[in-house]
């Protein structure tokens, strides 16, 4: 079984992926994740689908620029080394930013935070 994980900007983004994998690809919608990560204010927003035993989990962050502490809120960096996700996908607009500048900004995030889990876990 497969867990994939997909970082999104908020509420709409959730539900236009979650739309088109039910209807295009026939994904189900679950009640709960297998990675038990719930909103913690109004403006996150998680859904779970699975097929064929795979699940996706789409979690809205709240909006952009907001990844980062989602990562670290949802202690991601933990779920990503200590449980079994086969992918961290994270889908964002350009708004004004260049492509080379949103992927430096979630790199630099995402490695300041996953990099800790890694170093933790070996200790």
């Amino acid at each position: 079984m497969m867990t994939e994980l997909v970082l999104v900007e908020g509420v709409s983004d959730v539900q236009l992926i979650s739309y088109y994998l039910q209807n295009v690809y026939g994904w189900k919608h679950e009640r709960d994740n297998m990675l038990g990560i719930e909103p913690l204010d109004e403006h996150e927003h998680i859904e779970c689908l699975s097929k064929n035993g795979n699940q996706v989990v789409l979690c809205g962050v709240g909006g952009n620029g907001k990844f980062a502490y989602f990562v670290e809120q949802h202690r991601i960096n933990y779920m990503v080394v200590e449980k079994d996700i086969s992918s961290l996908m994270v889908v964002t607009d350009r708004d004004e930013a260049t492509d080379s500048k949103i992927r430096n900004q979630i790199n630099s995030a995402l490695n300041r935070y996953l990099s800790r889990a890694i170093v933790g876990k070996r200790t």
